[in-house]
């Protein structure tokens, strides 16, 4: 197709800046294995520009398709020697806090987590270890953010994703403390509980952990992955696929206890 419009190109290479993805409900996927992803999605795509190297691995598409110069595409990139190839797709609708108690399901939540690359990390172990729905709490890190979709690897196109403040928590809190362990570095050795009688993960802020929810609610049942060498804490991308790796060998150990 010929070169998309001005307006067009400007809409597009202000995606970057997440006020403009919630306006034009509208956000960038960069590279091949993530475009790849995407197209084998339920997401809806408004575009795909490519470069003349990528023409035929992209030669049957459901939306229309650019070919631009590299040097174009670099202008629609968030990054200095991009892939060859990106999208434009289009924001889900937000779901239902509600649904989440409508049927049991393994769900990680998350509480303020800033950096991109965790983000982008925990949304492809989650999608690893079968923990599909992810619950974005307080101020986190845009998920539709360029950096967070990268590091995803397209897994972020496969979960289901749930945005809460700390009001409709409150609403939520009475059915969702009883199934609910929260990673705290004062809690107990995360083997001392049976964790798939839990399948709500709470997993806190890179900096501050979850001190500041518990100060809100501090009843929480508290779990963590204890020490055996130096250092302060574990990245928070690392603990919870650890933490769901955990989950899912004590369903196993209960499955095969229970045949």
């Amino acid at each position: 197709m010929p070169f998309p419009g001005k307006q067009t190109w400007k809409r597009w290479r202000s995606l970057t800046i997440k006020k403009y993805r919630q306006k034009y409900r509208l956000f960038l996927v960069e590279g091949y294995k993530p475009v790849k992803a995407l197209l084998n999605s339920s997401y809806g795509v408004e575009a795909v520009i490519l470069t003349p190297s990528f023409e035929n691995e992209f030669s049957s598409l459901p939306c229309p398709s650019y070919v631009v110069k590299p040097e174009q595409l670099r202008q629609l990139s968030t990054q200095q020697n991009p892939e060859g190839v990106i999208a434009i797709a289009r924001l889900p609708s937000q779901k239902s806090f509600q649904q989440l108690f409508e049927r049991p399901h393994p769900t990680l939540l998350l509480w303020n987590i800033q950096d991109p690359g965790n983000l982008g990390t925990l949304l492809r172990s989650a999608l690893w270890f079968d923990f599909s729905r992810i619950v974005l709490l307080g101020t986190c890190v845009d998920p539709f953010n360029p950096k967070v979709v990268r590091a995803s690897m397209g897994s972020l196109f496969f979960v289901e994703l749930y945005f809460a403040h700390l009001e409709t928590l409150k609403n939520f809190y009475t059915k969702l403390q009883p199934q609910m362990v929260i990673a705290h570095i004062e809690g107990i050795p995360l083997w001392e509980i049976p964790l798939y009688h839990y399948p709500y993960l709470l997993l806190g802020n890179e900096t501050h952990g979850v001190k500041d929810f518990l100060a809100q609610w501090k009843d929480g049942r508290c779990v963590k992955i204890p020490c055996w060498g130096k250092g302060e804490s574990l990245n928070v991308a690392i603990a919870g696929s650890l933490l769901m790796y955990q989950w899912q060998l004590s369903r196993q150990k209960t499955l095969l206890n229970n045949p």
